[in-house]
């Protein structure tokens, strides 16, 4: 009698188990759809400006100005919201980390991001291919925010997975000429010129109109490589799940045959 009960139990544990997974699933292919329809509008909206950019250039013989981009947050929201309701569901998917990472930062929360990246390499195993993605966006987005020690180590540890990424030594070799190899002092120099730069351009924008300052809130670090890579993740990502749906789909169906 008390193993039946413990088998009973095991079984109603395993189905809870596969239906939060499947939910989970659900949220992490709803929020990645949400999120590449933003990128795809972001893709579109950078298009349009740089050719508009071009074209001011021409006319007036100046060098074009950096293009920006005003793209409604609301997609990106709904993704977050999604991912957030799948690791509700199932805490330890560090693919769905991953894609909230990728949705704040481009939200520009980069601590929150930074925070899912770190939680998926706790989860991940030392040569899983999610693994490499977690550590490159860490990378990238610690680049980004001038923490060039903290990108060069991470960038070399992720090229320790896979010494034939191009795109890592070009990654690393950038960050070099920004000052990752200097000495303490010029560190220092550059720490505090940044500083000043933040502070000079937060007075310019507290000079602007509220519409200006809106439009400067975009990702204006994403390029057109990076939207392409991004993209690539994510459908990936959608194509597995999927693919999962249907074996589960396949098993459900051998079940319910009549023997």
């Amino acid at each position: 009698m008390m193993l039946r009960w413990v088998l009973i139990f095991f079984f109603m544990n395993s189905s809870v188990a596969l239906a939060n997974d499947l939910r989970a699933d659900m949220h992490a292919k709803e929020g990645a759809e949400s999120l590449v329809e933003w990128l795809e509008e972001y893709q579109e909206a950078m298009k349009e400006a740089q050719k508009k950019a071009q074209e001011q250039a021409q006319k007036t013989g100046e060098q074009p100005k950096a293009p920006q981009v005003n793209i409604s947050p609301e997609k990106l929201n709904l993704a977050i919201n999604e991912f957030l309701l799948g690791l509700g569901q199932t805490p330890e998917r560090p693919d769905i980390h991953i894609n909230l990472g990728l949705a704040f930062e481009l939200k520009k929360s980069e601590e929150q991001a930074l925070a899912e990246y770190d939680t998926a390499l706790e989860l991940l195993d030392d040569q899983s291919q999610l693994r490499f993605i977690a550590l490159f966006n860490k990378a990238r987005l610690l680049g980004q925010m001038k923490k060039i020690p903290e990108a060069l180590e991470v960038y070399q540890e992720a090229l320790k997975m896979d010494p034939t990424s191009n795109e890592i030594k070009t990654n690393i070799e950038l960050l070099w000429q920004q000052g990752g190899g200097g000495s303490g002092d010029s560190n220092q120099q550059n720490e505090n010129q940044d500083d000043q730069q933040q502070k000079d351009q937060q007075d310019q924008q507290d000079q602007q109109d509220p519409e200006d300052q809106k439009q400067q809130q975009q990702p204006k670090d994403l390029s057109e490589q990076d939207v392409k890579r991004i993209l690539e993740e994510i459908k990936n990502q959608e194509q597995k799940i999927r693919a999962k749906e249907q074996e589960l789909g396949g098993k459900e169906r051998s079940r319910d045959k009549d023997w």
